[in-house]
């Protein structure tokens, strides 16, 4: 089945207020995304989405009661498109098992806003004494240890002034585990707290909390089977075969069909605006968020569970192309005979590398874009050997990387970042590009398609069962 627009139209009224609502969720995402670089080494093994901070001033006075109660923060929660898809589930009384707040050893945790669904596990979490002690903690399923695990994660200050933790976790789960599960008839959940010292020191067992559970009271996804293929390129298609409704998501699965080397992402990059939305008929709107979807599943908030009958319209304006075979390949010394600046045509642009130093395990070049303005997406990556690839296979130069190097993030390396001053202003068409390398004199980089945008505006209607 080939790509079939069905009635693309949005009321004209809703139209402004619709993409008003995506921009301003791609928004926020871009400015929590922006103060991702480096993350330490005892993070870099986990999978982080997200680090940031908050810190409590006087017109947020409101929400100091809830820190001091040891509650996760309403007003951080809220930075999440899909905490909308909790506020939604609770808005239809369809409440979260109840919170429970354990002590030990002069540590105190808070467990909240926890839905167990037949594809998920989520919840926030709360945390009191860990700055004081130095140490970390890692909050999972007890229940479910082979679930996948997804974190966001900040520190917030109470009025007090004492540091909590805050901690927005999301596990992937089997359907066919958690039907096991529930048929069991267990009478709590149980989650698995782990201490994580920094310094290199082995993690450790701290305790397990139970939180009280009716399975009763859990209601079931609702399916919806699809047929649909959305033709991207030549030889490169999109099928999407499953549209699972959870009380607090949608989520949508599918399949890349595509040569080797080529991949198609539905998201954007940094919370583009552009990334997939669904409208309702009474003009709701239900953004796609990429801090849960893993790979081949694309996530929406809120969730239409509650609205049986109505009409939803998916709509996919863009899908971003990465093509490892679209490349060419340059030079850069670093032996002093290399003179700058250093032009390389790539794809109609023109990338003008204005130097290059070595540093700590990586390769930092300093370049130049024509015509591009403040921080908008580049659409390639520049590598040397696949050699992030090799660091993560590789158990002895992990090590070195863990021990003596900086890590940052995966998603940090071969992109070009846009260069501020330090009034954190964007300096339009400069950028930096950080490659993970080993030190030498020549380097033969490669630079090819990454998340380049293919324009498609594509549109298909079904109905909530």
């Amino acid at each position: 089945m080939e790509n079939r627009p069905l009635n693309a139209e949005v009321p004209e009224e809703l139209e402004g207020r619709i993409r008003s609502v995506i921009r301003e969720t791609a928004r926020r995402e871009r400015s929590r995304r922006r103060v991702v670089r480096a993350l330490s080494a005892a993070a870099a093994s986990l999978f982080i989405v997200l680090v940031c901070g908050i810190t409590l001033s006087p017109s947020m006075s409101a929400y100091a009661k809830e820190w001091l109660g040891l509650r996760v923060p309403e007003a951080w929660l809220d930075l999440f498109q899909r905490y909308a898809g909790v506020k939604e589930a609770r808005e239809h009384r369809y409440e979260p098992i109840p919170p429970v707040t354990v002590e030990k050893d002069g540590i105190t945790i808070t467990i909240e806003n926890i839905y167990l669904e037949e594809n998920k596990l989520s919840f926030s979490a709360a945390i009191k004494g860990a700055y004081e002690a130095q140490t970390g903690f890692l909050i999972v399923s007890g229940d479910f240890p082979d679930a996948g695990m997804s974190s966001s994660m900040s520190s917030v200050k109470g009025e007090n002034s004492e540091v909590i933790d805050v901690a927005y976790v999301t596990q992937s789960l089997d359907e066919r585990e958690v039907d096991e599960f529930l048929r069991k008839k267990p009478k709590h959940l149980t989650f698995k707290v782990t201490q994580t010292p920094g310094n290199n020191r082995e993690q450790r067992h701290f305790m397990n909390i139970e939180v009280p559970f009716d399975a009763s009271m859990i209601l079931r996804n609702k399916h919806i089977p699809i047929e649909w293929e959305l033709i991207v390129e030549n030889f490169t298609a999109v099928s999407f075969d499953n549209l699972t409704v959870s009380p607090t998501e949608m989520s949508l699965n599918y399949e890349v069909r595509a040569p080797e080397g080529i991949d198609v992402s539905l998201i954007g990059p940094y919370g583009s605006d552009d990334s997939p939305y669904m409208t309702g008929s009474e003009g709701n709107e239900y953004a796609a968020s990429d801090m849960r979807s893993s790979k081949n599943v694309i996530s929406f908030h809120p969730s239409a569970y509650f609205k049986a009958g109505d009409e939803l319209k998916l709509h996919i304006n863009k899908v971003w192309l990465t093509d490892r075979n679209a490349k060419q390949s340059f030079d850069i010394r670093l032996d002093g005979t290399e003179s700058y600046p250093k032009t390389v045509q790539f794809r109609g642009q023109t990338i003008t590398v204005l130097g290059a130093k070595y540093a700590e395990g990586h390769l930092y070049l300093d370049v130049q874009v024509d015509g591009a303005h403040g921080d908008e997406h580049q659409p390639w990556k520049i590598d040397f050997d696949n050699y992030a690839e090799k660091m993560n296979n590789d158990p002895e130069l992990f090590r070195l990387y863990q021990e003596e190097y900086k890590v940052y993030s995966f998603n940090v390396y071969g992109r070009a970042l846009p260069k501020t001053d330090t009034e954190v202003r964007d300096n339009d068409g400069m950028y930096e590009v950080v490659i993970m390398a080993p030190k030498q004199n020549h380097y033969t980089l490669d630079i090819y398609r990454y998340e380049d945008p293919v324009e498609l505006n594509w549109t298909v209607t079904f109905k909530v069962p």
